[in-house]
């Protein structure tokens, strides 16, 4: 238990856990804590926070509103974590920042040269993200995507999908032994329960519509070559094995609906636009690159191996 708690604090510390604020109090805990005497201390009575208070250090609070938006956890990483030990741990982990924080405000002051200078590096970074993300959130409008998702559905190359089972045999006897039971009327389904070693083997080895990238190249180039209705009368050998394999069906794939391929066209359009934006301001911008002029004024190398040679016959 301790092990798991440990490795969700360290999860919690690299930003890996995502998607949950969490209430780690109870209502009962939070209401006999918020009644405490804890709370009376004039530093906490004068906090503009009114969170409860969970701990002081030095000049600083930590409350419970502090903890749930310093540490957000996926549920599943919680499966088996007992919280009441958790609790106190991300506690400590606030406490520890704060005495880091108090140290640093003592030993480094605010007029810190080092300090000015990290300060105006990140300030420059935050506005430089701030302002791209300005640019890339008010570049695609809901008429773009319209736009741009017609275009798509208009012009998306004709695809096929195939409709195919299989049953898949370490080797190739068992694999011809299985086609000629499948040609003598032998159920399809019922053989693949009985031999199939892949996964799809208990629902009868049905793959359901697949297209032919989706497959390893072998069984892709069978299978798309095969009609529709057709057992494969060799079986087909890939790196899981050897594949008996009837095709059920063909049809044309249809194009992603607008919600599948939403997310990808609004990349599309957001690149597309951030590339725009960016030549305009290099239109509006003079551009002088020194080192290009520096290429162009140096003497070619065959240039300067002359002079050298000729320096050298002096």
């Amino acid at each position: 238990m301790r092990s798991a708690i440990i490795v969700i604090i360290i999860l919690v510390l690299a930003g890996v856990a995502v998607g949950f604020g969490a209430q780690y109090l109870s209502t009962q805990e939070h209401n006999i804590l918020a009644q405490s005497e804890s709370q009376n201390d004039p530093m906490i009575a004068d906090s503009t926070d009114d969170s409860v208070v969970l701990a002081k250090v030095g000049p600083y609070l930590i409350t419970e509103k502090d903890l749930n938006e310093s540490f957000t956890i996926d549920p599943a990483q919680l499966q088996g974590v007992d919280m009441k030990q958790l609790y106190p741990a991300l506690v400590e982990q606030l406490i520890n920042q704060k005495l880091i924080d108090a140290a640093a405000g003592d030993a480094i002051k605010d007029n810190n040269a080092e300090l000015k200078e990290a300060m105006k590096a990140a300030r420059t970074e935050i506005k430089r993200n701030i302002y791209l993300q300005q640019i890339i959130e008010s570049a695609v409008t809901d008429e773009e995507l319209a736009l741009a998702y017609a275009e798509y559905a208009q012009n998306v190359p004709a695809e096929q999908e195939v409709h195919a089972r299989h049953i898949l045999v370490k080797d190739e006897q068992t694999a011809q032994d299985l086609i000629a039971k499948l040609n003598n009327g032998e159920d399809f389904v019922a053989l693949a329960q009985e031999y199939s070693e892949g996964p799809t083997g208990k629902t009868g080895g049905d793959l359901g519509f697949f297209k032919k990238n989706q497959m390893v190249a072998p069984f892709a180039e069978a299978a798309f070559s095969t009609e529709a209705g057709t057992v494969m009368q060799e079986p087909v050998q890939t790196q899981f094995g050897w594949h008996v394999i009837e095709v059920l069906e063909k049809r044309d794939a249809k194009p992603a609906t607008f919600e599948q391929a939403k997310e990808s066209l609004v990349n599309a359009l957001r690149q597309k636009a951030l590339a725009e934006h960016m030549q305009g301001l290099k239109n509006q911008y003079d551009i002088i690159k020194y080192y290009e002029q520096a290429a162009e004024d140096a003497p070619a190398a065959d240039d300067e191996q002359s002079t050298e040679g000729e320096a050298v016959a002096e």
